[in-house]
C-alpha cells in the first residue's frame, strides 16, 4: 500500500516538476452578464516551491492549480481554485491563444472569459 502510494507521489511530482512556466497576457474579458471589454489582465503560471507544484498568479494572490493535460501534449489545460477566489481553467493552444473561465464563488455564480495569448518563460 505505502509503495503504491509513493509511487502515485513521484508521478505526481514529475508531472508538475515537468510543465513549463508560461506569462499570459489576456486582451478580451466576456463576463456572462454584460459585451466583451479590453482587459489588461496578466498572469504568470509557475511553479514557486520546491515540490513543483504549479500556481497561477496575478489574480490578487497564488491560486494554486493542476494540470490536466500529458506531458507532450500540444495543448495545455490547467485548473484552480482559490482560498476567496473563483474556480478556474485555463487553456493554452499551440500557436499560444489562450482562454481562461473565472467561475464567481458569489450567489449567482456567474462566469468571466478572458482571451488573449501565452507565451512558455525559459
Amino acid at each position: 500500500m505505502r509503495r503504491a502510494a509513493f509511487i502515485l507521489v513521484l508521478i505526481g511530482s514529475a508531472a508538475a516538476a515537468s510543465a513549463e512556466p508560461w506569462r499570459c497576457d489576456m486582451t478580451v474579458a466576456c463576463p456572462a452578464d454584460a459585451p466583451c471589454d479590453a482587459s489588461d489582465l496578466t498572469l504568470d503560471l509557475l511553479a514557486a516551491d520546491h515540490a513543483g507544484e504549479l500556481f497561477l498568479t496575478g489574480l490578487g494572490q497564488d491560486i494554486p492549480v493542476a494540470a490536466l493535460s500529458p506531458d507532450g501534449a500540444a495543448r495545455h489545460h490547467y485548473a484552480g481554485h482559490g482560498a476567496n477566489a473563483a474556480a478556474l481553467l485555463l487553456s493554452i493552444e499551440a500557436d499560444s491563444r489562450a482562454v481562461l473561465t473565472l467561475h464567481s464563488t458569489g450567489p449567482t455564480g456567474a462566469a468571466t472569459s478572458y482571451f488573449g495569448t501565452c507565451e512558455e518563460l525559459t
